[in-house]
């Protein structure tokens, strides 16, 4: 069959790729993703073997074993439906969740105005000096204040991530805003009807390697001391594939990224 990919090579690269994001997000090296292998899952495997699960873009990718899939998403804490779920599955997923959460969070709203109502009415009191009440009174106070005090720094803090993430999300260069280079090549599978599958078929890219492109997300796409010419050359194939003129994409690829290397 030569080079054509089979519909579960798919499925090992998006394994491959997550299990790159699970363990970058969580600050560990291929060294420790072993490590914690071998002592709490009894899977031996060298971490040059997590490497190269994670790199699928060659011409040979390293098979990834069921039972080895099953222990690393184990060691995350998910499944392999989840490792391997689509990233517009993943964030789908997760619109769920925030929805859930954000109904939670209204319920709780209405449950600490009720609190906090109960307090206004007994104000009086708790404005009574302290040496003038009973002791029970002063312990039962201290523990309110207490609380109050913890539910403020706790939603400031959630408050502070959410702002956070936002900013990030505004100055993020891979967000796949409308003319970037990303945007155009999405834009025209789309128009094609073509799936990230059949991009992969006609020009023999991985999935993920056309996934981080329609997202400007370069540095993901191939590392390494000829960064530049590797990430033109997908431009150009993709764009071929794809009835563009690659020339206007790689000259824009080379001012808003700085391409350096010679080609």
């Amino acid at each position: 069959m030569g080079n054509q990919q089979q519909p579960w090579m798919f499925v090992e690269d998006r394994f491959g790729r997550r299990l790159r994001v699970e363990r970058e997000s969580r600050g560990m090296t291929q060294a420790d993703v072993a490590g914690v292998l071998e002592r709490e899952h009894g899977l031996k495997l060298h971490p040059t073997a997590v490497a190269k699960m994670e790199q699928r873009d060659v011409e040979k990718p390293r098979a990834i074993r069921l039972f080895e899939a099953q222990a690393i998403a184990d060691m995350f804490g998910s499944t392999i439906d989840e490792m391997v779920s689509s990233p517009e599955r993943e964030i789908d997923a997760l619109s769920r969740e925030f929805a859930q959460l954000g109904a939670q969070a209204d319920a709780l709203r209405a449950q600490s105005d009720n609190l906090f109502a109960r307090m206004r009415e007994l104000a009086p009191l708790m404005a009574v000096p302290a040496d003038e009440v009973t002791p029970e009174l002063q312990l039962a106070r201290s523990r309110i204040i207490r609380a109050m005090a913890s539910m403020h720094e706790a939603e400031t803090a959630r408050m502070a991530k959410a702002e956070s993430f936002l900013e990030e999300i505004e100055k993020d260069p891979g967000k796949p805003s409308a003319g970037s280079i990303g945007y155009q090549l999405q834009r025209a599978r789309l128009r094609l009807n073509m799936s990230v599958e059949d991009v992969c078929r006609a020009t023999r890219m991985k999935p993920h390697t056309i996934e981080d492109i329609e997202v400007n997300r370069f540095s993901y796409v191939a590392p390494g001391e000829h960064h530049d010419v590797y990430v033109r050359g997908y431009i150009r194939t993709m764009a071929d594939v794809l009835g563009l003129d690659p020339q206007p994409l790689v000259e824009q690829y080379d001012t808003e990224y700085g391409g350096a290397d010679s080609e």
